[in-house]
């Protein structure tokens, strides 16, 4: 049958989670023996602690995510967007799957394709590169916000596999130095 799992005491060391499998093994006239069952067991412990290690990873990673002010995407290596935070939809009022296929330039304000495009490029022919942009994002209401975004190509790790793109919104920092430089020109 299907196999299944019990835990049973073992001496000093506590519990151990055992896996087991069965089988019927039918009668054998021959030497007079009944039907028998043999089982299999084995120690699962090590993979149900890991496996319950990663769980618990994996939702502190998304406690993190999804509570985050600031936008992670991730692009192939051709700039297409495959992933995005739900932090986006916060920040720019997208959802995160309106995102998926996308390229990022798609948002840029016309006025900053220049400074996007040569923060980008480099980045995306280098394995390992990484550089910060200052530049305009349009929000879904079709307003723009100022964003400092840092791409980091991690293509070549297998962990990640793509560029790395980390949007931060500084539009009231933006503002409010806008606003002190028209105070000091203004200033005798």
């Amino acid at each position: 049958g299907d196999p299944f799992t019990i835990r049973i005491a073992h001496g000093e060391q506590g519990w151990v989670t055992l896996e087991v499998a069965g089988s019927v093994m039918p009668a054998d006239d021959e030497l007079d023996e009944g039907q028998s069952v043999i089982f299999n067991m084995r120690d699962v412990g090590w993979r149900l602690a890991a496996e319950e290690a990663t769980r618990r990873s994996d939702e502190r990673f998304r406690a993190l995510v999804e509570r985050s002010s600031d936008v992670v995407c991730l692009a192939n290596p051709d700039g297409e967007i495959t992933w995005c935070s739900p932090a986006i939809t916060n920040v720019l009022g997208h959802q995160p799957e309106d995102m998926m296929g996308s390229r990022g330039r798609r948002f840029v304000h016309p006025d900053d394709f220049g400074p996007y495009t040569r923060a980008l490029l480099p980045v995306l022919m280098t394995p390992g590169a990484s550089t910060q942009v200052g530049l305009r994002l349009l929000h879904a209401d079709g307003t723009y916000r100022w964003f400092e975004e840092t791409f980091h190509n991690l293509v070549d790790d297998p962990r990640v596999g793509g560029i790395v793109i980390h949007a931060r919104d500084v539009s009231t920092r933006h503002e409010a130095e806008k606003r002190f430089r028209i105070l000091t020109q203004a200033s005798p």
